[in-house]
């Protein structure tokens, strides 16, 4: 039984809720996962469904093979690869790696000292079975003392080509990991092979035109949402203003208490008791709120709207009685043609929902946006806004302190060896924080353009060609700008933070990398 006063819970980062809430990167939009008591399916299993395989049992060892080099069959190259292991060849020639691969390696590879332990391992090999899928992908299964090896292979050029090694724990350890390997290969094809559009006007029509016909205000949305559904998880695009000034109003709607009695945020949990002093304090008082956010990472989180979005939680709650009770930018296209105004629409019908779900940066799958979710909250383009300010007199030097000791305990030194810091104060941390807080996020200037998705999956090379082709029609404008580049490179201090670094390129076509000691 709670009270209709909100009680603000802490989730260990990417733990419980945490991990279920997508974080959105790329767009300028928000995904709604309404969970309703269903589960979410074994992805990997899943997506290796759509894969037939093929397995067979081999039970030899390496050394039982011919000493000679045989990639005709997957277990015959595991042997000549081992082979070549045992004898302290640890980087393959050029000729046993798929064509594709990044191998650098120069001919004859480099050796080092093999012990008679390692070789024995190496040789004594047994390999278990094979697996085989799409009749050109190979992954060899052999038992070695402590684990089970994986050797990934691919046919190309007549041969059965190393493609990568992995292992695990034991056998049905090594097939798990195996079918999530099989299942990202699948789904990386999927999405690098998206077709270009021959029509984009036609093809662009019906994502309009169920706009116009679905879309929603978003708090009005997002509140059928949480009368519907008992957990509403709201995906976020961390220190967005307008991402915490809407969930501020959503909570200050009438109707939000009627719904609403927990709101979890991903916080430290173990900082539970400073959020329920806060919200039982007489008098408005941010100061356990800042606590939470300095236990956030080594230099905290500053995050002045998330303080502002507590404040309003505290303030409602201040009304309310103490009572029992129980998708490459097609997703955006329409939303300009509509004029970027604020609208939620349901992903569960639609040609939204059907779309190939590719916004996530750290697992790639081949199921549609539906899948995951049911709804989608656009509150505005991207490009016009900054990251969130800093909190006001966040970085004191007590807290400075703290931070140069996490350092020296995570990284073996402090503050004062960081050159755009230099010093263990408040104000020296400030100062090198404001280059990225409250600044235009520069993540978001190379989302790429909006039509990415006129030229499928080759995007990038079809619009690089076009520059390319730009270019030598301006010749005089290519020389212009790539002297003014070199004038910047030359007088660049290289001693700054590689985030302040050329503000006189803003006006230039160019991308800044991090490599500076590269540069130097």
């Amino acid at each position: 039984m709670n009270d209709l006063r909100f009680t603000l819970r802490m989730l260990l980062e990417n733990l419980g809720f945490a991990a279920l809430a997508a974080f959105w990167r790329g767009l300028g939009v928000f995904a709604l996962a309404l969970v309703a008591g269903t589960g979410i399916a074994a992805e990997a299993q899943a997506l290796a469904d759509t894969n037939a395989v093929r397995i067979y049992t081999v039970n030899r060892k390496v050394g039982d093979f011919p000493d000679k080099e045989d990639m005709s069959t997957p277990e015959a190259a595991y042997a000549t690869l081992n082979r070549l292991l045992a004898i302290g060849n640890f980087t393959f020639p050029r000729r046993f790696h798929v064509p594709w691969s990044s191998h650098q390696e120069s001919e004859p590879p480099e050796k080092r000292e093999v012990s008679a332990e390692e070789r024995a391992k190496f040789l004594g090999a047994e390999i278990l079975e094979v697996q085989l899928w799409h009749g050109t992908n190979a992954t060899v299964f052999a038992q070695m003392p402590k684990d089970v090896d994986l050797r990934l292979l691919c046919y190309a050029n007549g041969q059965w080509l190393n493609d990568g090694n992995d292992g695990g724990p034991t056998l049905d350890g090594a097939r798990v990991r195996v079918t999530r390997i099989r299942a990202h290969r699948h789904a990386r094809s999927l999405h690098d092979a998206r077709p270009p559009i021959a029509d984009p006007s036609r093809h662009l029509r019906p994502f309009v035109e169920f706009l116009e016909r679905e879309a929603a205000d978003p708090q009005e949305y997002l509140l059928r949402a949480l009368a519907k559904h008992r957990v509403v998880i709201l995906g976020e695009v961390h220190n967005r203003q307008r991402y915490w000034a809407f969930n501020a109003a959503l909570v200050r709607s009438p109707v939000f208490a009627k719904h609403v009695g927990v709101i979890y945020l991903e916080l430290p949990c173990n900082d539970q008791p400073l959020m329920d002093r806060f919200l039982a304090a007489p008098k408005y008082d941010p100061a356990p709120v800042i606590d939470v956010l300095r236990d956030m990472h080594e230099f905290g989180w500053p995050d002045q709207p998330t303080v502002e979005f507590c404040q309003a939680v505290y303030e409602v709650n201040q009304s309310l009685p103490i009572a029992r009770r129980l998708a490459l930018g097609l997703f955006e296209s329409p939303f300009a043609a509509l004029t970027n105004r604020p609208m939620a629409f349901p992903l569960d019908h639609g040609p939204f929902g059907e779309q190939l779900f590719d916004h996530s940066l750290d697992f790639t799958t081949t199921d549609p946006y539906r899948a995951g979710y049911d709804g989608f909250l656009c509150l505005g383009p991207l490009e016009d806004e900054i990251v969130s300010p800093l909190i006001p007199g966040f970085y004191t030097d007590e807290y400075a302190r703290e931070i140069d000791r996490r350092l020296r305990l995570m990284e073996g030194h402090g503050l004062e060896s960081i050159p755009e810091i230099g010093q263990v104060t408040g104000e020296a941390i400030r100062r090198a924080r404001e280059a990225w807080w409250g600044q235009p996020r520069d993540e978001w200037r190379s989302l790429g353009p909006l039509e990415a998705w006129h030229h499928g999956s080759d995007w990038k090379q079809q619009l690089l060609q076009a520059k390319y082709r730009e270019a030598l029609k301006a010749p005089t404008r290519f020389r212009r700008e790539t002297e003014q580049l070199f004038a910047v490179l030359r007088q660049t201090d290289y001693t700054q933070d590689w985030a302040t670094l050329f503000p006189q390129l803003s006006g230039l076509n160019c991308c800044v990398q991090t490599d500076r000691a590269g540069w130097v």
